[in-house]
């Protein structure tokens, strides 16, 4: 692992708590869990430290998948900080306005561009459409289709909406809902995600939240990730780690560089993490 890559501060002395983001660091790039990765998270287990997993997915989809991959249930921030469980049960949930949410979707879908929703965890979408089908495959969930789109966000509440575009026309629609709609604010959380969430959302203020709850130390938690919507993620953690994959942002963010994903980059920094720390 390369050391010398934009380190901040000191490795920590003392690490009480583990945040690892889900797509493209605990997952490679064939969206399958390393079997070094599980083992590495499974020792950290046992040497009693906290591990949380943080990600935009849903939280079904979140869980799910560390259940399945490691054979229990874990204390999750989801929807980039939408909501937060610890042992299956909420302890924070934010929602965007219903009218923000109706008037965000009428005006992408006038664009031309696909735009879902979550609702009560379950992903909702305008149409049966490959963006759907590709995004409930990816995410290991099914998709409930609701005709009359605006009408509904109109009368629930809406924890995230997601656009799916190519980079170019999301970075011209991020600038434009960010400046056309108030309360809220979007980022990519994947090369081809535009995340639009009520303002003030991301995993770094869960995260604040949720070492309240459960009694451990920001500045002695590691936090693993790769994208942009890590880095409010890694402001608040006491050290922060980017995977070689990770976005120029979320490296520029990041105490050391691990190696990518596809080298189970978390599993060889985290064990590293484990030799030096109490």
């Amino acid at each position: 692992m390369n050391t010398s890559l934009n380190r901040r501060k000191p490795v920590l002395s003392k690490l009480e708590a583990i945040v690892i983001d889900i797509d493209g660091t605990f997952l490679d790039s064939k969206e399958d869990v390393p079997s070094e990765n599980i083992r590495a998270v499974q020792e950290a287990l046992e040497l009693g430290k906290i591990v949380v997993f943080a990600s935009g997915r849903m939280h079904i989809s979140i869980k799910n998948l560390v259940k399945k991959a490691l054979g229990k249930t874990f204390p999750i921030i989801a929807y980039n900080g939408g909501l937060v469980t610890v042992n299956g049960e909420t302890c924070y949930r934010k929602s965007l306005e219903r009218d923000t949410a109706a008037g965000i979707a009428a005006y992408v879908l006038k664009k031309g561009l696909y735009i879902q929703a979550y609702v009560d965890d379950e992903l909702v979408v305008p149409a049966v459409c490959d963006e759907a089908r590709a995004y409930a495959e990816h995410s290991g969930v099914g998709f409930i289709v609701e005709e009359d789109f605006v009408g509904f966000l109109k009368h629930n509440d809406t924890m995230k909406l997601l656009a799916i575009d190519d980079h170019d026309m999301l970075a011209e629609l991020k600038h434009s809902l960010e400046k056309d709609f108030k309360g809220i604010e979007a980022f990519k959380s994947f090369a081809n995600y535009l995340d639009i969430v009520p303002k003030g959302t991301n995993k770094g203020e869960a995260l604040a939240f949720l070492s309240k709850v459960m009694g451990f130390d920001l500045a002695a938690t590691a936090a693993f990730g790769d994208n942009d919507n890590d880095v409010p993620l890694f402001g608040v953690c006491g050290y922060a780690v980017a995977m070689g994959n990770a976005t120029p942002a979320a490296k520029s963010a990041a105490d050391i560089i691990a190696p990518g994903a596809d080298e189970a980059g978390l599993a060889q920094s985290l064990r590293q993490l484990l030799n030096r720390v109490d």
